[in-house]
């Protein structure tokens, strides 16, 4: 029995490590410098600046899973949709308006259902930092949500 109970904390603690990558870019091909919400789970609105174009990373070439992109702030008004098709990025560019806000969902669940049975209805994540095209990074976190508005032209 102990031995079960430990390869499911070893599953549970693998699946943490495999969450995708969000990143909002100002360029119309998810190339040069882009704000991000790291380790987002399935489900889990990111919110962005208003981007040319959404990039999906680190996704695991054996989940099958549909990318979104929404033109609303609180994944609302979908743009496109995506299948992932076992690629490890997806770059989707924005249609007529700008990309607000993004997220994925496994193939095969129901609409709002996450892997742990949950709906997806809490607030939007807010990005964690940016990464300038020449290499610069900076954390949200230590900044003041009016110095990152200031500083980045970022509305949070």
């Amino acid at each position: 029995m102990k031995f079960f109970q430990s390869m499911a904390v070893a599953a549970n603690l693998l699946a943490s490590g495999l969450a995708i990558e969000i990143r909002f870019h100002d360029t119309n091909n998810c190339i040069g410098g882009y704000v991000y919400c790291p380790t987002i789970n399935p489900n889990h609105c990111c919110l962005g600046p208003g981007s040319m174009s959404t990039y999906f990373a680190w996704i695991p070439r054996e989940w099958s899973i549909d990318t979104r992109v929404f033109e609303g702030k609180v994944c609302s008004g979908v743009s496109r949709t995506q299948r992932s098709g076992s690629r490890d990025a997806i770059c989707m560019g924005a249609e007529w308006e700008l990309i607000q806000s993004a997220r994925y969902d496994f193939v095969g669940k129901k609409r709002g259902e996450t892997s742990d049975g949950n709906t997806g209805d809490e607030e939007c994540q807010k990005p964690s930092g940016v990464v300038f095209a020449d290499g610069a990074h900076y954390q949200f976190d230590a900044m003041t949500e009016s110095q990152v508005v200031e500083m980045f032209l970022i509305d949070l």
